[in-house]
């Protein structure tokens, strides 16, 4: 299958996804679908396929009028929705960007040192901080802030990045761990491989919405970035694949994990972050997965099902596999970034 081929399937099956057992649907309000919709408008971005925008459209006009509880992950639709409307200009959208936006400033639990903790639609993991964070609270706190011209708001995401990092990220290897909290330090201490995989993509991706950032600041994301990237590309397979937990070889190769980290390599190659010699570790894991875990249909197989904080590395282990909005999204990310960054490398 060629590029064109392959993102086309990819599309169909993620806007098809219906519930049934092992398939999350597409039409719901949470973090899965939230991926789900930002590669769409990437793909919009990229081809300008009118479809994406119509089913784009069509999804917030269904979903904004049932209503959904504020918390870490339901920020995560709302990322799509900060493009969306600078394309529509549709005011009701930037209503609705602003009011999330403020919550978040404003009325969201804080950690020790204020970091954003991690509160989701069924726990409320007092004193907590997730790595899965970055991707779907604090993109969309940082592209609200360009919206909305609010500096404010564009600081606090690279505050919040900067909270993580220390939390989370391990000073020896560069991997980041799953979670943290004052009681349980790192939990299991486990390098799981979707939780990093939100880091490789969010930090490169607020290095380029946010601006005005002192030069300090963005030294740090960039190291911080350029030293997991490092750490990642040790543990990749021969095949291009990286497994659910990173460095344990007895644990499954994971394909959306592998998605995010092709896509969020090319960004940073494309940012200029890391050398252009990184594309190739992208190309290999893009071309593995095509060749060996992309059904005719256009579904993305291996994806692990969603995954709470584990105590150790069996709980990741046991994970089992779903098709999924996000499986769908970061693969249709990373064969955009993979054409997108061949263009620029050659």
């Amino acid at each position: 299958m060629d590029k064109t081929e392959v993102l086309n399937k990819l599309y169909e099956r993620l806007t098809a996804l219906e519930e049934d057992e092992g398939i999350t649907p597409v039409y719901r309000w949470e973090w899965e679908q939230g991926v789900g919709l930002f590669s769409i408008y990437k793909l919009y971005e990229a081809t300008g396929d009118k479809r994406c925008l119509e089913f784009l459209n069509g999804w917030y006009e269904k979903m904004l009028g049932k209503g959904f509880d504020k918390n870490i992950n339901t920020m995560s639709p709302l990322l799509a929705l900060t493009y969306l409307y600078e394309a529509e200009k549709n005011t009701d959208y930037l209503e609705v960007i602003k009011e999330n936006a403020e919550w978040l400033m404003n009325k969201m639990p804080r950690t020790v040192e204020g970091g954003m903790q991690h509160l989701t639609t069924h726990t409320i993991n007092n004193d907590q901080l997730w790595a899965d964070t970055l991707f779907m609270t604090i993109l969309f706190l940082a592209r609200a802030g360009m919206v909305l011209n609010n500096q404010k708001m564009q600081d606090e995401a690279v505050y919040q990045t900067i909270i993580h990092i220390k939390y989370l990220s391990d000073c020896e290897s560069g991997l980041w761990y799953h979670g943290w909290s004052l009681t349980e330090r790192h939990f299991g201490g486990i390098f799981w491989g979707r939780g990093n995989c939100w880091i490789t993509i969010a930090i490169p991706e607020i290095l380029t919405i946010v601006e005005e950032i002192s030069m300090t600041d963005r030294r740090l994301l960039e190291e911080a970035y350029k030293r997991q990237v490092g750490a990642l590309i040790k543990y990749q397979d021969i095949s291009g694949m990286w497994r659910t937990i990173i460095n344990d070889e007895d644990s499954y190769f994971e394909t959306s994990a592998t998605a995010g980290f092709a896509y969020g390599i090319l960004t940073g190659v494309k940012y200029g972050a890391i050398d252009k010699s990184h594309y190739l570790n992208s190309y290999m894991a893009v071309r593995y997965i095509v060749s060996n875990y992309l059904g005719e249909d256009g579904s993305l197989k291996q994806v692990s099902a969603g995954t709470a904080m584990g105590y150790d590395s069996e709980h990741y282990k046991n994970i089992g596999f779903c098709q999924t909005p996000y499986g769908q999204g970061l693969m249709i990310l990373a064969v955009l970034a993979l054409e997108d960054t061949e263009k620029f490398y050659n």
